[in-house]
């Protein structure tokens, strides 16, 4: 059901929420501290925004908001059983309608008229929550599809390493098998360093990182919190996103 999917979402988008707050709060206060510490920070907020599931901590961030967990050990902030309200409301009856002397008729009422507001207000935000990640998907995958065109007249060089007929910047691309990309117009010096800088992105597992990130974002795009994550993320985690124009991990 809709509903309680969108229920679900919602649950992790409130637990996240938390998290991206106390990480914004920690980034500000430890500024200039190791790089992974920005991946364990950010790596605990793109586990909530993905996994239903809640392990309790002495510890834990969310001390400071009530968490309620339900069977299963989903997070439940707000109540599932909300879900359930139309179907109860929709066998709802109207009393007898007397046709005449010797018949009359049972008529169902109108689940419009059964059905608690609440439950009607949530199966309208839960259409537009799936409305809105359907488009987010589809223009992610027609970005996709485009920008692969870009790519078809790269010419490799060696291993993994391939050269783009066009200007822009290097970056890396591919889940599985991830492929350097540089432009045209490099220095033997800067294109080396570009290199170790790419070959970096790609052991940190970078790519595997953007991805499940905008996985996040297509899945929470209604809670601003969630963007603010990804922006900061990014460039925290290389440098040179805060370049205009870098893109130095793509998928």
């Amino acid at each position: 059901m809709i509903e309680r999917l969108f229920i679900g979402v919602l649950n992790m988008s409130l637990t996240a929420s938390v998290i991206i707050l106390a990480v914004c709060v920690i980034r500000f206060l430890w500024r200039g501290a190791p790089r992974i510490f920005s991946y364990i920070l950010w790596a605990v907020v793109l586990f909530r925004l993905l996994c239903p599931f809640s392990f309790s901590s002495a510890f834990s961030l969310l001390n400071a908001v009530p968490e309620s967990t339900a069977d299963g050990g989903t997070m439940e902030y707000i109540s599932y059983d909300l879900a359930h309200t139309a179907q109860t409301g929709a066998q709802m009856q109207v009393p007898v309608v007397r046709l005449n002397s010797d018949l009359s008729v049972s008529v169902p009422a109108a689940v419009g008229n059964s059905a608690d507001p609440a439950q009607i207000a949530l199966f309208v935000a839960a259409c537009v929550w799936l409305l809105g990640l359907c488009a987010l998907l589809l223009w992610h995958l027609l970005s996709l599809l485009r920008f692969r065109g870009r790519l078809r007249g790269a010419e490799h060089l060696r291993e993994n390493i391939y050269r783009l007929s066009d200007g822009g910047t290097p970056f890396v691309y591919g889940l599985l098998r991830p492929r350097i990309y540089l432009p045209l117009g490099l220095g033997a010096e800067e294109e080396r360093y570009m290199l170790l800088h790419e070959q970096i992105h790609i052991r940190r597992g970078d790519p595997v990182f953007r991805f499940l990130a905008c996985a996040a974002l297509c899945l929470h795009w209604f809670n601003p919190l969630v963007w603010l994550a990804f922006a900061l993320s990014g460039s925290d985690l290389c440098p040179c996103a805060r370049l205009p124009g870098c893109k130095s991990v793509r998928w």
